[in-house]
């Protein structure tokens, strides 16, 4: 994937699936997203600008990715800190088009 400074938590879907699915299925919070970091290389300087709140702006898309992930059943989010995929999160290969998909199945759930 192509260094893309203007990344929305959507494009990090599939990044969060491909880094849990080659760590075994499993990994601490902080240790996935910094391996979703290295894994689009994305630069430090990048990663360093912050939100309104004074969290890195791209830590926080990769939360919301997680919980997107979540809602459609592919992270189990039972224990604090850890990701953990779900069998449907070890099968799916989801395509770009199937990411928006679940986004508006899941924001519709969700807000409606």
């Amino acid at each position: 994937m192509k260094k893309n400074k203007g990344m929305q938590f959507l494009d990090y879907m599939i990044p969060v699936l491909e880094v849990l699915k080659e760590n075994g299925g499993a990994g601490n919070a902080s240790e996935v997203i910094d391996k979703v970091i290295d894994r689009l290389n994305i630069p430090e300087d990048v990663v360093s600008k912050t939100n309104s709140s004074g969290q890195s702006t791209v830590k926080n898309r990769i939360q919301w990715a997680r919980f997107y992930l979540v809602k459609a059943g592919f992270i189990n989010s039972q224990t604090r800190g850890e990701w953990k995929l779900t069998q449907a999160g070890f099968a799916v290969k989801l395509t770009r088009e199937e990411v928006y998909k679940l986004f508006r199945e899941v924001h519709k759930k969700w807000n409606g």
